[in-house]
């Protein structure tokens, strides 16, 4: 490859990163602005889901959340296009620096230490797995629908699974059925665009993509929309940020290894990536907040 050919793909490479970081803002203030919102909506988990819905469109302050999360989504998507989902995902979580002190100013939540101590390690997590060296995602490979299928199957059953434990034991897990069903919504998206940005007008590509960015689109509407809304009102929003999008991290470079056959060109700084990811969850789901999320469904004239 000559040096300029490589040196566009750093480019471009970079351009992908810068994406991801500035999504980052608004992925993380949007959901402050729906929590605020969801504080005057009935509980949410004792409802359908369309009615649940119905009760979310209609209240204005969690429509904002949700325009500003938007905005943040179509810069991700532009950034899955120019680098890569496993790649994108993980640098989301840079987000997580300004997300304390945004949950302390907006809403009055509080970290203890270990979730500060959590959310330096989701911080420089991004670090190890862009050290990681992963290959390009390819789909021209034979096994590349079975593996996309099987891999779709068992994400959406681990997160039927989320959804029982959550309703069950602890709302936290409401949290990483959203991030499983995000990080699924990636993958699909990351199939869209190996389809889109190579096509050789933007029209074949749309037509050529269409089951990947329907079924993406529909995956989201569920795990980007709905679970998250449920997990905000029944914990603290500098709790569900962290356990979201590092759940979500983790089923992207899942698919990526498992599904798109990305290698890892360095595996010790790969698997620091993951143990911090793992640790930093752990921690962040276990902290207890000085300010804890009250239950909706208990509040009474503010609904």
């Amino acid at each position: 490859m000559s040096a300029g050919g490589s040196g566009f793909q750093l480019l471009v490479y970079l351009l992908g990163v810068v994406c991801a970081l500035v999504s980052t803002i608004f992925f993380n203030v949007g959901p402050l602005i729906q929590k605020q919102g969801l504080a005057h909506i009935p509980d949410l988990a004792g409802a359908n889901a369309l009615g649940s819905m119905k009760k979310m469109f209609r209240n204005r302050r969690w429509l904002l959340g949700m325009a500003v999360a938007s905005i943040g989504g179509i810069i991700y998507f532009i950034g899955i296009g120019l680098a890569s989902a496993a790649i994108v995902e993980p640098i989301l979580n840079f987000g997580f620096i300004v997300l304390p002190w945004m949950a302390k100013r907006m809403l009055g939540e509080k970290l203890d230490v270990s979730g500060r101590v959590a959310i330096v390690m989701l911080v420089i997590m991004p670090l190890f797995i862009a050290s990681g060296a992963l290959s390009d995602p390819r789909i021209d490979m034979p096994r590349f629908i079975p593996s996309i299928g099987v891999f779709s199957a068992a994400i959406v059953g681990i997160a039927s699974v989320l959804v029982v434990l959550a309703k069950k034991r602890k709302p936290i897990f409401w949290a990483f059925a959203a991030g499983s069903l995000q990080g699924l919504a990636a993958v699909h998206l990351q199939w869209f665009t190996s389809i889109l940005f190579p096509a050789s007008n933007l029209l074949a590509g749309l037509l050529a993509g269409w089951f990947p960015i329907v079924i993406s689109s529909l995956v989201s509407a569920v795990g980007a929309v709905y679970l998250p809304s449920i997990a905000l009102q029944k914990n603290p929003a500098s709790r569900v940020g962290p356990v979201i999008g590092t759940t979500s991290t983790t089923v992207a470079i899942a698919g990526g290894l498992l599904v798109f056959g990305q290698i890892v060109g360095a595996i010790p700084f790969y698997a620091i990536g993951v143990g911090l990811a793992f640790t930093g969850v752990f921690l962040i789901a276990k902290y207890n907040d000085v300010v804890e999320a009250v239950p909706i469904g208990t509040q009474s004239a503010a609904s």
